[in-house]
């Protein structure tokens, strides 16, 4: 349903009463009805945590009215917090029974200049989920943000605070509840095309400080009963490792001044559960493979250091005890990155690799955009030029036909070699896959052969990302690699990055790539994206498009916002108090 459409239904409904607003959809202006049950949060318990004013430790009522089309207003109750309340979680019972679409209308401008975000949960799930704003909702107004489709029977709705380094405010308008077939639930939902969601490992712990276990889960829970059929959870670096690692490096570990807040809150809270003995890879593995995902450990194979500021933050151990293993440049310059063509970079990397095996995920996940190059001219690599050619490779063109071979050559030994001793620690077979450079001429300029590892049958699946061998964002080419995909059965994952595109594009690009031959796709950095529920449903339907009749021409970008008319007894819509501050 657009925003248009649906505010002509919502303007047959009545002005919604005060607490506890509970209240069936009359009918609607065109003769149709809406079904439905609207929750005033106002109800939610404990009552003691909740306050007319502002206080600590308890969420503000806030009355409002908001435009619900066909000249009707509608009205209730908000509950918001501010970034510095630390107010208890609140439940609310729904008072209805069987299988429901679960909507809560989040004010989009209200709160302390912060975007709304939420964390809510059904009181028998595992953990709290993400929910916010989305940016296309604008400001003024009421989001009405989907949730889930579940059975509603003996169930409570949990809603806390999101708790985010940039956003630790909240607002709730109201929980809206529409009755749908059994069918319909989120769990009957057909799987498509394979999806594979990815996390650094990073950013989620980054943006907030946890400290349980349970907290680990939240941006995994969200992919249960989505269609996405496997998670790519990175160590967070080429040798910086989120698990207790023996050779490896925690991020920011030896810092007492760090760049950024949530860099601590990163290095805190890894270190806090490894202290108390929580292995952060162990419980999102076990968690991951609870809700019916795939688990793949991923690991940056040039991730080993950062300029400054962020030099003591981001620089591996092994990376500073070992400037002779560095990339060297055609005129001798160093080169922040760690060279494959020194035998004791890749053992320092085998032994990591191995340390990921033995976890015995599903897969290992190498992601080889954004750090390229992985060997340059360094002297193993020049020894081995001179033998073959009996010349100075520095001499040619930067990207000459035989100085990439040869860089081909020496990747090639590495990747069989990793092959080699990641299954053999995995004591079975688990796959390999690869996010790999956007084209073919940039994977063989800097050693990626992908057609030689797919012929030789050593990965899984492939998939090609928007990163070109310059660092610049193209479209990925996968001419080059459907006909060897299939003729080796390896699978033509395109690697999708949902931040290059605005959400009313996501289904026209992933339709122009299915059409090239992708199989599926890989979403990085998903969990910056599925917290928002117009851009969620789109990115979940991706993994459908397929299976729709339409291809996906009827979807929309558009968020259904009730435009707010009055806010704790003052106007919004003509000549808001907000314009004298």
């Amino acid at each position: 349903m657009n925003r248009r459409s649906f505010l002509a239904r919502m303007g047959a409904l009545q002005a919604l009463p005060a607490a506890p607003l509970r209240m069936a959809a009359a009918a609607a202006a065109a003769g149709a009805s809406l079904e439905g049950t609207f929750v005033d949060p106002s109800a939610a318990k404990p009552q003691s945590a909740l306050s007319t004013e502002p206080r600590k430790g308890h969420w503000r009522k806030i009355g409002w009215k908001a435009q619900g089309g066909a000249g009707r207003t509608l009205s209730g109750t908000i509950l918001c917090i501010g970034p510095e309340t630390n107010a208890p979680a609140i439940t609310i019972d729904p008072g209805v029974r069987g299988p429901h679409e679960i909507f809560i209308g989040l004010p989009t401008s209200i709160l302390y200049e912060n975007p709304n975000a939420i964390r809510i949960k059904l009181d028998n799930d595992p953990c709290y989920a993400p929910l916010a704003v989305d940016p296309v909702a604008g400001r003024g107004g009421i989001q009405d943000c989907r949730f889930r489709a579940a059975d509603l029977s003996g169930r409570t709705i949990q809603i806390a605070g999101a708790d985010l380094l940039r956003n630790k405010a909240a607002a709730v308008a109201y929980v809206r509840l529409a009755p749908v077939p059994e069918s319909r639930l989120d769990s009957r939902r057909p799987k498509g095309i394979r999806m594979v969601a990815l996390n650094d490992g990073f950013s989620y712990l980054w943006e907030r400080g946890v400290s349980t276990e349970d907290r680990l889960w939240e941006e995994i829970l969200p992919y249960r009963d989505s269609g996405y059929q496997a998670l790519q959870f990175c160590i967070t670096g080429a040798d910086h490792c989120n698990y207790p690692t023996k050779v490896g490096t925690l991020i920011g570990d030896g810092l007492d001044d760090y760049p950024r807040v949530g860099d601590r809150y990163y290095t805190e809270c890894v270190k806090n559960f490894l202290q108390r003995g929580v292995d952060p890879v162990a419980s999102t593995m076990k968690f991951t493979r609870s809700i019916g995902l795939e688990y793949h450990l991923s690991i940056r194979m040039e991730a080993f250091a950062a300029p400054p500021v962020f030099d003591y933050m981001f620089r591996s151990k092994f990376y500073a005890a070992h400037p002779e293993l560095l990339c060297q440049d055609r005129d001798g310059r160093q080169i922040a990155r760690m060279s494959y063509a020194y035998p004791e970079v890749r053992e320092h990397i085998f032994a990591i690799l191995e340390e990921m095996a033995s976890y015995r995920p599903e897969g290992i996940n190498f992601i080889f955009p954004r750090a390229n190059p992985y060997l340059l001219y360094e002297a193993p690599f020049l020894e081995e030029f001179r033998r073959l050619h009996g010349s100075d490779p520095r001499r040619l063109p930067e990207f000459h036909p035989d100085v990439a071979a040869l860089r081909c050559e020496f990747m090639n030994r590495f990747l069989q070699e990793a092959r080699r001793r990641i299954l053999s620690k995995a004591g079975r077979p688990i796959e390999l896959s690869a996010i790999v450079l956007a084209d073919r001429q940039s994977n063989l300029n800097y050693g990626l052969d992908v057609l030689h590892w797919i012929d030789q049958g050593w990965f899984n699946e492939i998939s090609p990302s928007v990163w070109a061998g310059n660092h610049q964002q193209v479209k990925p080419h996968l001419g080059y690699l459907v006909e060897a995909c299939q003729r080796r059965r390896c699978r033509l994952v395109v690697n999708m990055l949902p931040r290059k595109y605005k959400p009313d594009e996501y289904i026209a690009r992933a339709s122009e790539l299915l059409a090239a031959g992708a199989q599926g796709f890989s979403m990085w950095d998903l969990n910056g994206h599925h917290n928002h529920p117009v851009e969620w449903e789109l990115l979940k339907a991706i993994g459908r498009l397929p299976m729709m009749p339409d291809g996906g021409r009827s979807l929309t970008a558009e968020a259904v916002v009730l435009p707010i008319t009055e806010l704790g007894g003052l106007s919004m819509d003509r000549y808001p108090s907000t314009w004298a501050f």
